[in-house]
């Protein structure tokens, strides 16, 4: 049973994006590392060890929920789920960011009563397990950034495609689904990650040869804090983005640009009025917009929706009109 689901995960991962096996692969390495920095952190008693294996942790975890947020995302829109299974990539972004703000909360609560303790590790062991780590996040960077460079390679190709289903009347969602890919996985985010690992465990590095050489026991600590700042700078931002996005925030340049069409639409001939405008974010790359059009009664109102239509259609990818005509006008 064990090897037929083992068998089941590989064909899964062959049948990914050729972009997602570099990632795949960065998750594996970094996962049999972190298990020896945790384990021998604990036992030797170093918290930046502790800390930036936490923090490769952190990285691995969000990686692997954003490529099972984009399978579930791949599944067709149901009669239960209208608009498809996009937003699962925003709550496990969501999860995530919240996530490691309480990992973080510990880390510091945790290097704080450390301060002023006599540190005991043996720096020696500590710097030969924190050169392992830091390899592997060079190794992953190298991996991330082949990854990063076949995303954008898509990007380029899908990138009329993706312009033209937009600017169409009849664009729908599912017609640039495929660069949905390379924008849920936020690739520049992963690489950020990456690189703060690179930075942790320099950082381990240097915190145990401080305590070696100086006998400085409040590096560790002091490191510890410094990696728990940098799992902040990488989680506030995503919090912030994915909790606006559950909230229906339309975003600020989208928003302008709605406005932009609207006065537009407001000149076009025979409309009245444009009301209830409301625009949402959808999922990171899917922006919702409906519109109620008051028309003269003698307008020709296919002609109206046709060109509102290709109006709201370059800033939103999903458009709802609906039209209503203005008996009072015909009589005046």
């Amino acid at each position: 049973m064990a090897v037929g689901y083992v068998g089941y995960v590989i064909g899964r991962v062959q049948d990914m994006p050729e972009q997602a096996h570099p990632l795949v692969l960065y998750v594996l390495l970094n996962l049999s590392v972190l298990s020896v920095e945790i384990c021998y952190g604990a036992i030797g008693g170093s918290l930046g060890l502790v800390c930036d294996g936490v923090h490769m942790f952190i990285n691995c975890f969000g990686i692997t929920l954003s490529l099972i947020a984009v399978e579930c995302s791949n599944r067709s829109p149901s009669l239960e789920s209208s608009y498809g299974f996009d937003r699962i990539h925003v709550l496990s972004a969501f999860t995530n960011a919240v996530f490691l703000g309480f990992v973080a909360m510990f880390i510091v609560v945790e290097a704080v009563m450390r301060f002023g303790e006599e540190n005991n590790t043996h720096a020696d062991h500590v710097v030969s397990v924190a050169l392992v780590g830091l390899t592997i996040n060079v190794v992953g960077l190298a991996l991330l950034g082949v990854s990063s460079r076949r995303g954008k390679q898509a990007q380029k190709k899908l990138g009329k495609r993706f312009s033209s289903s937009i600017g169409s009347p009849t664009g729908s969602m599912d017609s640039y689904a495929p660069q949905r890919y390379a924008q849920l996985l936020n690739l520049q985010g992963v690489l950020l990650h990456a690189m703060c690992d690179v930075v942790s465990s320099v950082g381990v590095i240097t915190s145990s040869l401080l305590v070696q050489y100086y006998g400085w026991d409040w590096a560790d600590p002091l490191m510890s804090l410094l990696i728990a700042a940098l799992i902040y700078r990488s989680t506030i931002p995503f919090l912030i983005s994915s909790g606006q996005t559950l909230l229906q925030v339309a975003p600020v340049k989208a928003r302008s640009a709605l406005d932009k069409s609207i006065r537009e639409i407001t000149m076009v001939t025979g409309v009245l009025e444009c009301s209830k405008e409301h625009m949402w974010t959808f999922s990171p790359d899917v922006l919702v917009t409906t519109v109620h059009i008051r028309i003269r009664d003698d307008a020709n109102e296919s002609d109206v929706l046709l060109m509102v239509n290709r109006l709201l259609s370059s800033v939103s990818q999903h458009v709802t009109i609906q039209i209503d005509k203005d008996h009072v006008s015909s009589i005046l």
